[in-house]
């Protein structure tokens, strides 16, 4: 049985191996501004991987491998181009991040901050969860 284990470890991909031997990070992003851009809801996308739309005045949250990865907020058929945000993730540690509307003229744009834990906290506390069905994933693969 011992061998069997082992061997299945060593075909494991290294990408697999790393992963779990890093863990993984709580990520929670959320939405202030209950009244700007109601009816806006910008896609949330974690490496490329959409994770969410997410509404004004509401919040969600996603464990994500520890290391570096590239977070974007906002919505590509508005005209955006926003560059994504580099996050540099450690395992077991969780990470506040609040995004926000801005308008640029005719378009609009999200910017997307990470805060002090103290502060994610009691901004979220005032917010509702994110409606189920505008969430894609909870976690990357």
């Amino acid at each position: 049985m011992k061998r069997l284990f082992i061997l299945a470890l060593a075909m494991m991909p290294a990408t697999a191996v790393a992963q779990q031997e890093l863990g993984s990070a709580s990520v929670h992003i959320y939405r202030l501004n209950p009244f700007l851009a109601r009816t806006v809801r910008p896609d949330v996308y974690m490496d490329g991987i959409k994770m969410a739309s997410i509404a004004s005045g509401s919040f969600f949250d996603i464990q994500i491998p520890a290391g570096k990865h590239f977070l974007y907020i906002g919505n590509h058929h508005a005209g955006e181009h926003q560059e994504p945000t580099a996050l540099v993730l450690e395992p077991g540690h969780e990470y506040y991040l609040s995004t926000a509307y801005f308008p640029t003229g005719i378009f609009y744009r999200f910017e997307t901050q990470m805060v002090a834990p103290d502060q994610g906290r009691s901004d979220m506390a005032e917010l509702k969860p994110l409606n189920a069905k505008h969430i894609k994933r909870t976690s990357l693969p």
